[in-house]
């Protein structure tokens, strides 16, 4: 479930590129970074 999450906020973040919205891009790089934390903690803790 983590993982279509943050394969999501992929996409946002390419769609914010492509039309060029800074707060888009913005928001959804510090979700991201956030949210691959979060499975990376995961993966490993369990």
């Amino acid at each position: 479930m983590l993982i279509m999450l943050v394969f999501g906020i992929i996409l946002w973040v390419i769609y914010g590129i492509l039309i060029s919205n800074i707060p888009l891009i913005g928001a959804n790089t510090i979700s991201l970074i956030l949210n691959i934390t979060l499975l990376s903690l995961k993966i490993k803790y369990g």
